[in-house]
């Protein structure tokens, strides 16, 4: 449907699941608090069968049209010689590790300072807002905002700001945090999904092979990030789980950049 702005059209799908994100957290508190756990699946289940319903009604061919068919060999072959869609993988897997470890730690030491399930959910919905806002102004950019550059430095600027929750485990710091991470964390999956269609287009393999690799990467460190921060936390503290968050961030950064440097090299020697 996308034809040519693939990259674009791929951007905004993090825009718009920012839109759950602040509708979730906001929502759930507030039923929790009010109508017990059940209330918040409850209303989730409706939405999604409301849904359901309406693709099951969509009758037009918009989307139908296919592309050819590759082997999953091929793309791994074609992927691992790509330098832009080797760093939307990698930054795709550093996104979900940190939201992981964030959604598992934040809300349990927000809730042992005392706040409430209610305002826990708010902070969220509200830190979420600021990732709509920041990804939709990134998805506009399309393709001018993605480059391996500008994810090496958001990689580097992740570093830094992981560092907060390890210098104090306060409200206020907390809440701070929540709220300078957002916009990061919005460049930095908004930026995966163009990066990984030039590398795609470069490297002679399909848009939705890529798309789909992403993803199964992001759906694996969302998996790893609450069991690592899990035995980390229990056993040496939440700060160390936040130290190795700031230290993967650097080590992705650095990889990012020494890659860039030799395909610069390559670049440079060309005839």
């Amino acid at each position: 449907m996308s034809g040519e702005r693939h990259a674009q059209a791929l951007s905004l799908t993090v825009t718009t699941a920012g839109i759950g994100g602040v509708a979730g957290p906001a929502f759930a508190g507030v039923l929790v608090q009010r109508f017990g756990l059940a209330a918040p699946f409850t209303v989730a289940a409706a939405a999604t069968l409301a849904v359901l319903a309406a693709l099951m009604l969509e009758r037009s061919n918009t989307g139908a049209a296919a592309e050819a068919s590759q082997p999953l060999s091929s793309i791994v072959r074609a992927a691992r010689a790509e330098h832009r869609v080797l760093v939307s993988v990698a930054l795709m897997s550093l996104g979900g590790l940190i939201g992981g470890v964030v959604n598992l730690l934040v809300p349990l030491q927000l809730h042992q300072n005392g706040l409430s399930t209610a305002t826990i959910g708010v902070l969220f919905g509200v830190a979420a807002a600021a990732f709509i806002a920041s990804s939709a102004v990134t998805a506009r950019l399309g393709e001018r905002a993605a480059s391996t550059g500008a994810a090496a430095l958001i990689a580097l600027v992740a570093a830094a700001v992981m560092l907060l929750p390890v210098a104090a485990a306060s409200t206020a710091v907390l809440v701070a945090f929540l709220l300078v991470r957002a916009p990061v964390m919005a460049a930095m999956f908004t930026i995966t999904f163009p990066i990984g269609v030039a590398g795609a287009r470069r490297a002679g393999i399909s848009v939705a092979a890529v798309a789909a690799l992403i993803n199964i990467v992001w759906s694996a460190s969302v998996l790893i990030g609450p069991l690592m921060a899990g035995v980390i936390a229990q056993t040496v503290g939440n700060r160390v789980a936040f130290v190795v968050l700031s230290l993967a961030s650097l080590a992705t950064a650095a990889w990012i950049a020494a890659g860039n440097r030799r395909v610069a090299a390559v670049a440079c020697d060309a005839p």
